[in-house]
């Protein structure tokens, strides 16, 4: 379980306020993301929901989104079958793509 895996640190925000500004336009999650994102000077900030890429985007936050990490896994020989990632994925959660999508992550991974 990844919740358990000894990579993972659990870390919380501390500027409250900040999230709270972020809140009038995003959900908990995103902008918990963005604001730990520019407390821990990441890199590149996770996340998957348009509004919360555009926002980022919006203050000089490079993202990325889960088809992203997918593609560089498989571009490093650590995924066999994107395709079947995204099969996978669309039938055991929640996650859901445009068919334009996929198709265009497909053909960059060579699929």
């Amino acid at each position: 379980m990844v919740a358990t895996a000894p990579w993972l640190k659990v870390v919380s925000v501390r500027d409250a306020q900040q999230v709270a500004s972020f809140r009038l336009q995003l959900d908990q999650g995103e902008s918990e993301a963005i604001v730990l994102h520019q407390e821990l000077w990441a890199d590149l900030l996770l996340i998957d929901e348009l509004k919360g890429r555009r926002i980022a985007a919006e203050a000089g936050i490079p993202t990325t989104g889960l088809l992203g990490v997918l593609l560089k896994a498989k571009q490093q020989g650590l995924l066999h079958s994107l395709k079947e990632e995204l099969n996978f994925l669309a039938r055991l959660t929640t996650f859901h793509c445009s068919e334009t999508l996929a198709e265009r992550i497909l053909r960059e991974a060579g699929e």
